[in-house]
Order: C-alpha cells, then sequence, then structure tokens
C-alpha cells in the first residue's frame, strides 16, 4: 500500500512540477544546471514521501482534512524553491510561476474528477490513463492559449508584488475549496451538488491563472510605457543637443571659409589644395533647408552619418507641412524612421542598394511622410502590424517603431509598415492642424 502511495504522491509531483515549469521555461537557467537537477530530484523523492505519508491521514472523511491544506501548502513553497533554484529568477517571478503551475495542475486535476463523475465508466479505464490524459489536454490547452503569449512578454523581467497575495489564494481559495469538495463528496451529499461544486472549483481556477496574466500583462505594459517615455526623452535631449551641435558647425565652417579663401588670396599655395580644402570643409556646412528647424537638423546629422556609412540618403522634404507638430515629436518620428533603415541597409554588401529615400509632404488636409529602403533576410509582421524587431532579445528591443506609432497616434494619425519584395515601405498620415 506504501509503494502505491508513493508512486501516486511522485506522480502528483511530478503533475506540478511540469505545470510549474511550463510557465517557467523561458527564464535563464543557472550555473551548473545538472548538479541542481540533480539536487532537484532528490527533494522530489523527500517530497513525494511526504505526501505519500500525511495524504492517506487526511483523507476526506478522516477528519483530519485541515492537514491537507498544511501539506499541500508547503508543496506550493517546494514548486517555488524548484524555480528559483534552477531558473535564474527573482523571487516574485517564482511566485507566478508556482502559483499559476499549482492552479493549472488543481485545474487538470478537478475537470479530470469532474469528468469521471459525469461519465464513471473513465474512471475504470486506469489509473494511468486518469492521471496521465487529462493533464496532457488541459495543460496542451493552457500552453497554446495562454503560456506561449505569457513568454513573449519577457517572464525574466517582471516584479509584481501582488503575486505574494496568490500564494495565500491558491493554499485558501483553489486548494481549500477542492478539499471542502472532495469532503463533500464523501459526506454523501446529493451528485448534484458536487458537480456544481466541482464546476465551480474549475472556474475558480480558470479566474485564477486569468488574473494573475492579466497582472503580468498589466506590469509588462507598465515597463513598455515607461521605456518608451524615456526613450523619447532621451530623443527630445538629442534634439537639443544635436541642434545646437549643427549650429555651432555651421558657425565653425563659415569662419573656416573665410580663412581659406583669405589664406588662398595671401599665400602662394597651388590652387588645387585650396580647392581642396574648401571641399572638406562644405561636406560639414551642407545644412539641409526644408522650412522646419528640427527636420533640417536632423537631416542635417543623418546625411552626415549616411555618407561616413557609404549609404545614400535621397530627401524630399516639404518641413512646413510637418509645421504642426512639436519640434520633439517631428525629431523623434522622423529619427527612429532614418535610423530602422538605415540599420537595415548596413547589412546590405551591394552598394546599389544601399539606399534609402524619404519623402516629407502635403497631400490636401494630411501630411505624408514616407520612407523607402531595401533590406536583407526576411521581415516578420506582428498582430499589431508592426514590423517584429530581429533582434533576438525581443523584449528589450522594437521600441522605434512603437515610438513612431506612439507620435501618429497623438496627432491622430496612422502608420502603415509593408514589404514589397525586397523594398520596404514605411508610411505615417497625419491630419494636419493649423
Amino acid at each position: 500500500m506504501l509503494s502505491a502511495d508513493l508512486g501516486s504522491s511522485f506522480f502528483t509531483c511530478l503533475q506540478i512540477l511540469m505545470a510549474t515549469a511550463l510557465f517557467a521555461l523561458s527564464l535563464p537557467l543557472r550555473e551548473k544546471p545538472a548538479g541542481r537537477l540533480a539536487v532537484l530530484a532528490v527533494v522530489v523523492m523527500a517530497w513525494a514521501g511526504a505526501l505519500s505519508v500525511f495524504v492517506p491521514l487526511s483523507m476526506p472523511g478522516s477528519g483530519q482534512s485541515w492537514i491537507l491544506l498544511v501539506v499541500f501548502g508547503c508543496s506550493l513553497l517546494t514548486s517555488l524553491f524548484a524555480v528559483v533554484f534552477i531558473f535564474d529568477a527573482s523571487v516574485w517571478t517564482g511566485f507566478f510561476c508556482c502559483t499559476a503551475g499549482y492552479t493549472l495542475q488543481n485545474l487538470a486535476s478537478g475537470i479530470g474528477n469532474l469528468v469521471g463523475q459525469v461519465i464513471p465508466q473513465i474512471s475504470n479505464v486506469g489509473a494511468a490513463f486518469n492521471m496521465v490524459v487529462p493533464f496532457a489536454v488541459v495543460y496542451g490547452l493552457c500552453w497554446g492559449l495562454l503560456i506561449k503569449r505569457i513568454r513573449r512578454q519577457g517572464l525574466a523581467l517582471i516584479e509584481q508584488h501582488v503575486m505574494l497575495i496568490m500564494m495565500p489564494v491558491v493554499i485558501f481559495a483553489i486548494i481549500g475549496f477542492d478539499v471542502v469538495v472532495k469532503e463533500l463528496a464523501e459526506g454523501g451529499v446529493p451528485f448534484s451538488l458536487c458537480l456544481a461544486c466541482r464546476l465551480v472549483h474549475c472556474l475558480l481556477c480558470v479566474g485564477v491563472l486569468l488574473f494573475e496574466y492579466e497582472a503580468l500583462y498589466s506590469k509588462r505594459a507598465e515597463l513598455e510605457a515607461a521605456t518608451l517615455e524615456q526613450i523619447m526623452a532621451d530623443e527630445r535631449t538629442q534634439y537639443q543637443v544635436s541642434r545646437d551641435t549643427i549650429e555651432a558647425i555651421n558657425v565653425k565652417c563659415h569662419d573656416i571659409k573665410h580663412m581659406i579663401r583669405d589664406l588662398g588670396e595671401a599665400s602662394e599655395l597651388p590652387p588645387g589644395i585650396v580647392a581642396e580644402m574648401a571641399d572638406a570643409v562644405k561636406v560639414y556646412d551642407s545644412g539641409i533647408r526644408t522650412g522646419n528647424e528640427a527636420l533640417d537638423v536632423l537631416l542635417t546629422e543623418k546625411s552626415l552619418a549616411c555618407a561616413r556609412e557609404g549609404v545614400t540618403l535621397s530627401c524630399i522634404a516639404d518641413g512646413t507641412a510637418l509645421a504642426f507638430m512639436k519640434p520633439s515629436d517631428l525629431y523623434s518620428l522622423i529619427l527612429n524612421a532614418l535610423d530602422n533603415a538605415i540599420e537595415a541597409v548596413q547589412a546590405i554588401d551591394e552598394a546599389g542598394r544601399r539606399s534609402i529615400s524619404l519623402v516629407v509632404r502635403r497631400a490636401g488636409d494630411t501630411a505624408v511622410v514616407h520612407v523607402e529602403n531595401y533590406f536583407a533576410g526576411q521581415v516578420s509582421f506582428g498582430a499589431d502590424g508592426l514590423p517584429k524587431t530581429s533582434k533576438i532579445d525581443q523584449a528589450n528591443h522594437g521600441f522605434g517603431m512603437r515610438s513612431m506609432q506612439l507620435v501618429a497616434e497623438r496627432y491622430h494619425g496612422t502608420l502603415h509598415a509593408r514589404t514589397q519584395g525586397n523594398v520596404f515601405h514605411l508610411n505615417v498620415i497625419l491630419p494636419v492642424r493649423e
């Protein structure tokens, strides 16, 4: 009997750990994972042994069901230890993984019991079937519908202190309610009432999982909003610095041109050398004039950057079309568009394709910003219609497009991106406000 109890307890431990692992798999492993897994295996055997001793003593109907709360509460802490011991995660992330995993295990167990109550013949198939099939189905559905989305939110970055509250919620609401349902079944209450309570327990598990997902998602959205705000603040500062720098360069270039002209008239230097010196200065004195100071500063800056990188920047821009925009917003919008384009063409070896086209124009009551550039490889788009970042660490990249979209929405405009062959097209359409 003890052997059977130990085997059942071991399967229960595995079910909890597998559910917890589904939520934690995107986290990085700690150093020496093989040794840590060996230690965890010993802990799991001790955990299963403790369950095999205490659970039979406190089964529903024994009058000692409260012990189950203590036993499975300790099991919850054991799964928390497993997460923070194996994965490089904070305690708060561990709280999320273990409470969500434990709730998922209870949901699968509850659904299995619910189906067994409705269709008694299933209970006669065998213990192995009852302990594997319901869990495989529920875990698979939860993975496809919920967990995959959580993984994309960057779980390792989340530190949500509300997860601490979920520990007593899971212990008393999930585990405690499950114990109550089993006590009612042993107490001979009507079948319909037991069935209703089991259904309520399953719905409660689903509610807890959705609440944890929402808490996780809202925290991630909060972090992204803060990051975007910081990026845009940095861009406002960058605009001020760039404007002052370009202005200082223009003043110096103006003075140097006069000095070169005076030098050429007063010295016996060959005319070719004087002309060469003048051409060298002209590169830094080629300020762009579009009728919009912020756009002039940015295009002058990016023209110099493109010249250094061997990239051709073609520009047809009517800066007055964007006169209604704040200089910092305009600078942020065009800066991100050109930075993305420059990064894309830098990956191209063919010199003829290392080119970018920018058009800023007025079209009726709208202002249109259009950027075209070649790209190498593939561009994939997300559900929001924005291209996904090609960086491996997607949680900390891809803010440029979102920043542009935020600026466009601030002016009640739209941003559209598409590819045609190996050419990337970006269009921002903004209603003109006089």
